[in-house]
């Protein structure tokens, strides 16, 4: 099947974030999210599962809900680019349904939902185990001028290269 063009001229590979909270694979401390595309959804949709552990506690015995802010967060970050386009976020809703326990696997969910100009809008939702949404979110981002996405992008890239020379590959 042909690969599709790319629908927005600036290409950014999301493996060029470094040190992210959210899913850098090599931060001890993060989430670790990896997402994929969600072929169940429109175009762009992207989903990951996971299990928060008690490291991520806020209330006793109950994820952070800035933990759950982040996924979702993140789960539009990857809406944006499994759709080829970098954006930054410029606002973020959450709404929290349910409390949900340390130790629960999760699933988490992004989908687009509009685009008028270089505004994009999106959404996300947290499953637990069971199926029972426990929270969602609303985001809006917006596509940088070149000048600023070029910069952005070349420090991303810079700082890949200053962890790949310390630990010898990109991973």
């Amino acid at each position: 099947m042909p690969r599709r063009p790319t629908p927005d001229p600036y290409r950014f590979t999301h493996r060029l974030g470094p040190g992210c909270f959210a899913c850098d694979r090599d931060h001890r401390g993060g989430l670790r999210l990896r997402f994929r595309r969600d072929g169940d959804g429109p175009r762009g949709s992207v989903r990951a599962r996971t299990i928060l552990p008690a490291r991520f506690t806020g209330p006793p015995g109950l994820v952070h809900g800035g933990v759950i802010a982040t996924a979702l967060d993140e789960a539009m970050t990857k809406v944006t680019a499994a759709l080829g386009i970098f954006a930054l976020t410029a606002g973020l809703e959450v709404e929290f349904l349910r409390p949900l326990p340390v130790g629960s696997r999760v699933d988490v969910f992004g989908r687009p939902t509009s685009r008028k100009g270089r505004v994009l809008r999106q959404e996300s939702w947290l499953a637990d185990q069971h199926g029972n949404v426990v929270a969602r979110g609303t985001s809006t981002f917006v596509i940088p001028r070149r000048e600023v996405a070029e910069k952005i992008v070349a420090s991303l890239r810079a700082a890949l290269k200053r962890r790949t020379s310390r630990n010898g590959s990109a991973r």
